[in-house]
């Protein structure tokens, strides 16, 4: 607007929400962490079942996606540089995502409980559907991410689709790079074969977590 010319103000704000959403996500994936490896069943925790395990994996993934992006998304802005516009959106639509599969997912892992209103799960899926809203909805930031320029190097073109951009699987998404799904891969394989959710190791630790190299190498 008038007092917002250049849009730094704008694309600041959309950029702390982003902030807020992927950590949200991040949030949602070390509870169920948390959950997989105190529940038990069958005398072993269920974090050790594949189908929680992938659960999980996932969601580390999602969330490390989300935060790299939007960290890179404000080095982007603070540096004024032209492809503001588009890490900006780019990051607003991959933490909405985050956030959003997360929460609902992080619902899920807790089975029975998750769906109490006694338990916290439930507010997590609240405030990811309240943040997708604040600043315009997911749809509206993805209109946005298709009409913004394209950073000055990329050769993409068949990045900016509407179905590639609805796409739940990172790696066919047009916020993705081939070194960003391989990292995808690298990150869930390293979460998948630790032991983290048999209850011996921590979520935290370097064998487990690892930077989403996306388009900022």
């Amino acid at each position: 607007g008038a007092s917002d010319p250049s849009g730094a103000t704008a694309r600041w704000a959309t950029t702390l929400v982003s902030a807020q959403m992927a950590g949200l996500a991040e949030a949602t994936c070390a509870m169920s962490v948390e959950y997989a490896k105190e529940r038990e069943q069958f005398g072993q925790p269920i974090g050790s079942f594949q189908a929680v395990k992938h659960r999980c994996a996932d969601m580390a993934a999602r969330a490390e996606a989300a935060i790299t992006q939007t960290r890179w998304a404000a080095l982007t802005v603070d540096a004024g540089g032209p492809d503001g516009a588009f890490e900006v959106e780019a990051a607003r639509v991959m933490a909405t995502r985050a956030a959003l599969t997360n929460s609902e997912v992080n619902v899920q892992n807790h089975g029975g409980i998750g769906f109490t209103w006694e338990h916290p799960a439930h507010r997590y899926v609240t405030r990811a559907r309240l943040l997708e809203l604040t600043g315009g909805s997911l749809a509206d930031h993805q209109a946005k991410l298709l009409t913004a320029p394209t950073p000055a190097g990329w050769d993409a073109p068949d990045y900016a689709t509407s179905s590639q951009l609805g796409s739940s699987e990172c790696r066919q998404s047009a916020l993705c790079t081939p070194d960003l799904a391989a990292s995808e891969r690298q990150l869930r394989g390293r979460f998948l074969n630790s032991s983290v959710l048999s209850g011996r190791g921590s979520a935290g630790s370097s064998s487990t977590r690892s930077p989403m190299m996306l388009r900022c190498t």
